[in-house]
């Protein structure tokens, strides 16, 4: 073989691995090309994803704000619902007692009631008995004063000799005197009490 077919043979393959390895470069740059797009794609999508993260950290805080003030609002009702439960059972016993005396005082009211009507009408009687008993005295003195006044009428006929009969007029005279101022003041004021009105029993509503 001669030099130059050896050469040539040389360049030959040179040229091929030349070509070869354009092949492959323009492969690794097309690829450069796709990897340098995925990293702009992945840049851009980790952006978004930054800008999401603050968006989303950002609710965060406030929904952690806000569940603060709902735990500070929640602990406050529940402070609240169970003092109105303590207040509604004081109620409820409040209301047992007001119910159990109500039933004690309905009760005494009734045995005063009937404690008071009997004494009412006790009363009543015993003033009935009592006007019956004035109505008897008025009577009794009036016939007291008249029988007196009678008897000062027939002191004449007594004989005025005697010293004794002389004392039992002045005595029936006084008497007949008295008895008159007696019987007028005891009767005015037994009348008026006679007259006064008979008590009446009035039922407790």
């Amino acid at each position: 073989m001669s030099l130059e077919y050896q050469l040539r043979r040389q360049m030959e393959e040179m040229q091929l691995q030349l070509g070869l390895l354009s092949s492959e470069l323009t492969e690794m740059k097309r690829r450069n090309d796709e990897l340098t797009m995925e990293k702009l794609n992945w840049e851009r999508k980790s952006k978004t994803l930054e800008e999401k993260n603050k968006a989303l950290t950002h609710k965060t805080g406030k929904l952690e704000a806000m569940n603060k003030v709902l735990n500070k609002v929640s602990k406050m009702l529940i402070s609240k619902l169970q003092n109105a439960n303590e207040k509604r059972s004081n109620l409820a016993e409040f209301v047992a007692i007001l119910q159990e005396n109500l039933l004690e005082l309905e009760h005494t009211s009734q045995v005063k009631s009937d404690s008071l009507q009997k004494n009412m009408r006790f009363q009543q009687d015993r003033a009935r008995k009592l006007k019956s008993a004035l109505l008897e005295m008025i009577g009794d003195l009036t016939n007291f004063a008249s029988d007196m006044r009678r008897k000062e009428q027939h002191l004449p006929t007594i004989g005025t000799n005697n010293i004794e009969d002389t004392q039992i007029q002045e005595f029936v005279a006084w008497a007949v005197h008295q008895a008159e101022r007696w019987n007028q003041r005891s009767v005015a004021e037994l009348t008026k009490i006679a007259e006064s009105p008979t008590p009446t029993i009035r039922t407790p509503l």
